[in-house]
């Protein structure tokens, strides 16, 4: 007799898929079919119009898996920069187009070291893998769909020697950014010496500039021009601190909101607006013309630090952002919108402890004995401990009640130059005032009038003596003022 093949659907209909079948030898056929749906199909093999043993056979189809549409990215496929004990490496698994499938990943050390890893599903179509490295050298990470190896697979990893830096980094430009934006991000070294680099891997030849501020820390912004993902290396003698590189995501332009058009303005985020330790300041954020958009706030101490601040709604739509600085310390304010840095973000903040006037110490040669008339002298004014504050310096002729002119030279840390020169002898009093608040020492300073020794007589000195005999002379200094006199034998 001759075989018979009915294929059902999932919807039971016999007509949707064909069987072809052709004899291929004595008693032996071969049947295809092409299924054009997903699901469980219903194989019915007769001979001789009956069922033969076995049949129906079910049949699951699944959608085509195509594995050449997966990718992978992130931290931990990156070539460099993971090190021992990171407990940041990660990378995800992209599978959106590709079909039905599951992903697998394999990892294999130096020395034949298989480290543990982890996979999670995020969502329908993006998976993401962690594993913590236990040993420095090279790493071959491989990547499968559907039991099939993706493009780039396998990745090659070098992972570094576990390595502590007081160095740290934050900022929006490190996981963000927009093209046609400043992507930016600040670095506190905290005192830690070497030499700071940065280097951009992405879509594009993001151009990078770098602002030091002066404080032991720098404000670094790179401009990308092509949407993607860009590895950002923070570099300490040509190596990548701890937890370098970030990877940012950066967006296409927008065109429904404008973070180069947010406004943010008050005491707390001027460089030295005043904030001082422990007391509330605040700032305001006018995003009003910039179309809509989440607005992120973030505010870190010099080790990147969070420092917890509170954002109000006022009724003009604006937003009033309040903190409180927990220290002496700089901070650095960022304000995002849409994950991009608005204008002048991130704000380094100068921070400055409570006013006091009696932590103000001043000293040099005008408080010093030998001053004279007309003859220019100074003294330096410390304030640094004493806040932040306007320096005031009254130099008054008691005799005369004069008040003499001074020259205050700012050297803009709390530190200042004040230079005089007293136009009379006599008694002065110095008075300072720092922040409007009196300085409790006014020390008095007497000024001599300069003395003419070509007017001294010296009367009954002998040019020769007899040993062992009192020898007596006169120094006479009528008419030319006081000074102390002294006599030097030899």
């Amino acid at each position: 007799g001759t075989p018979e093949v009915i294929i059902l659907d999932p919807a039971n209909h016999k007509t949707s898929v064909a069987a072809k079948l052709r004899q291929v030898g004595t008693d032996q056929w071969r049947c295809e079919y092409t299924a054009k749906q997903v699901g469980l199909h219903s194989v019915n093999v007769f001979f001789c119009g009956q069922q033969i043993r076995g049949s129906p056979y079910g049949v699951r189809v699944a959608p085509v898996c195509d594995p050449r549409k997966v990718r992978a990215s992130g931290r931990g496929l990156q070539p460099v920069g993971v090190r021992v004990n990171d407990d940041d490496v990660t990378f995800r698994i992209f599978t959106e187009g590709a079909g039905e499938g599951i992903p697998e990943v394999k990892i294999f050390g130096p020395g034949g070291v298989v480290p543990e890893h982890s996979i999670r599903k995020l969502d329908a179509n993006t998976y993401e893998a962690q594993y913590i490295p236990l040993k420095e050298g090279r790493y071959k990470i491989l990547v499968l769909y559907g039991g099939q190896e993706i493009p780039k697979s396998p990745f090659e990893v070098t992972v570094g020697p576990q390595k502590h830096t007081s160095i740290v980094a934050y900022g929006p430009g490190l996981k963000s950014g927009m093209v046609g934006q400043p992507a930016c991000f600040v670095v506190e070294t905290n005192g830690e010496t070497g030499n700071l680099g940065f280097s951009i891997a992405g879509p594009s030849q993001a151009e990078i500039e770098c602002h030091d501020n002066g404080d032991g820390s720098a404000l670094v912004k790179y401009h990308p021009t092509a949407p993607g993902e860009y590895a950002v290396h923070i570099l300490c003698d040509n190596e990548d601190i701890p937890k370098s590189p970030h990877i940012a995501q950066v967006l296409p332009k927008a065109d429904d909101f404008h973070p180069e058009l947010v406004k943010v303005t008050g005491p707390g985020v001027e460089k030295s607006g005043g904030v001082i330790v422990g007391k509330p300041t605040e700032f305001t954020v006018d995003a009003t013309r910039a179309g809509s958009a989440p607005l992120e706030v973030k505010i870190n101490d010099v080790f990147s630090n969070t420092i917890a601040h509170k954002i109000t709604k006022t009724e003009s739509g604006m937003k009033k952002v309040s903190y409180t600085a927990p220290s002496a310390e700089p901070v650095t304010v960022e304000v995002n919108y849409g994950g991009v840095a608005v204008p002048q973000s991130p704000f380094r903040v100068n921070v400055s402890t409570p006013l006091d006037a009696s932590k103000v110490q001043f000293f040099g040669p005008w408080l010093e004995p030998g001053v004279k008339p007309n003859a220019a002298t100074h003294f330096n004014v410390d304030a640094r401990a004493a806040g932040n504050g306007l320096l005031e310096v009254n130099l008054v002729h008691e005799e005369s009640k004069q008040k003499v002119p001074v020259r205050i030279i700012d050297n803009n840390d709390n530190t200042y130059a004040v230079e005089v020169i007293p136009p009379l002898a006599g008694t002065y009093s110095t008075n300072l005032l720092y922040g409007g608040l009196k300085v409790p020492l006014s020390p008095k300073v007497t000024v001599s009038s300069p003395v003419d020794v070509s007017k001294i007589k010296v009367d009954g000195l002998e040019p020769t003596a007899p040993l062992n005999s009192l020898q007596q002379f006169r120094v006479i200094t009528n008419g030319i003022g006081k000074a102390d006199l002294a006599v030097t034998i030899t």
